[in-house]
């Protein structure tokens, strides 16, 4: 998983195998430990979710939680369209939230 974000939006790009672990209802998760937080990055699947997809931030002394919740129509969608550069994505509070499967990256096994 790779996430990059800018003054309006956040960019999860996941590989062709995340995407089939997120479709067998598996969490994605990322840790990154900066300047003693750690930080945990997780795609987190939801069989139902009304929004489709949204992001929550979770915050502590010492660590850090980005979650992407994606509900099983927004990853069947996903799956459908394959490598896309611009991939799903919802706006939630001025918030652009992208999902999509890294074009640059070939499946593996």
């Amino acid at each position: 998983m790779n996430v990059r974000m800018d003054g309006t939006s956040l960019r999860f790009k996941i590989t062709e195998s995340e995407l089939e672990e997120l479709l067998e209802g598996k969490v994605i998760v990322n840790q990154l430990p900066i300047g003693g937080v750690a930080m945990t990055l997780l795609i987190d699947p939801k069989p139902v979710l009304q929004e489709g997809m949204y992001a929550q931030c979770l915050t502590e002394k010492d660590s850090a939680v980005l979650r992407l919740m994606v509900g099983a129509e927004k990853l069947e969608q996903l799956k459908a369209m394959g490598k896309s550069r611009d991939g799903i994505s919802v706006t939630n509070a001025g918030t652009t939230l992208y999902l999509l499967v890294d074009a640059r990256k070939t499946r593996v096994g």
